[in-house]
């Protein structure tokens, strides 16, 4: 179901944006319609739709740039109320799924990672009632100081193209700032 990142070798972004679109599409029709099959497929969808979701930490991980997949690069971690509230939903979908399994006959590392999966669902979704409680913005930490670290520690600038993308970025700080 979302073994097709691994394998596919993209050079172009036109052709990265469209294998993007295609794998949300996707993602959104499997997610709504079908239970991966077994419990590790369920474990790695969640995985790769959260870091997917997340172009910084994506180019955190740089798990893509071997592949030569770099059209997350331009773009920023949306941090919206909208995404934040999209998030506890799928959150309380993810948990009804990965109970759905059961952990009955689990045993040692499988019911350990049941319950780590469970335990993080659960926390997340219960921190829906704090949702407007949090300084988004303070003296010490925040999108105002993570940010600039951000770019200038994490964001590759190697290539011509990385420049661009570092000024898209740059571009889209404003935005940003303004969902935060």
């Amino acid at each position: 179901m979302f073994y097709y990142v691994k394998i596919f070798y993209f050079q172009k972004n036109s052709l990265w944006n469209f294998n993007l679109t295609f794998f949300s599409i996707y993602s959104d029709f499997t997610y709504d319609f079908f239970k991966p099959i077994t419990l590790g497929l369920f474990y790695e969808k969640i995985f790769w739709e959260s870091i997917l979701e997340d172009p910084e930490y994506l180019t955190s991980l740089g798990i893509l740039n071997r592949f030569r997949i770099g059209g997350y690069q331009k773009k920023l971690t949306d941090i919206s109320i909208e995404k934040q509230e999209q998030d506890l939903k799928k959150a309380k979908k993810d948990l009804e799924i990965l109970l759905s399994y059961g952990k009955e006959n689990l045993s040692g590392q499988e019911l350990l990672s049941f319950e780590i999966l469970e335990w993080s669902l659960r926390l997340k979704i219960s921190g829906e009632r704090f949702l407007f409680h949090d300084y988004p913005a303070n003296q010490l930490f925040g999108v105002q100081s993570q940010l600039p670290t951000f770019l200038a520690t994490q964001h590759p600038v190697t290539s011509s193209q990385d420049v661009e993308d570092y000024i898209a970025r740059l571009e889209a700080i404003p935005k940003k700032m303004i969902n935060s």
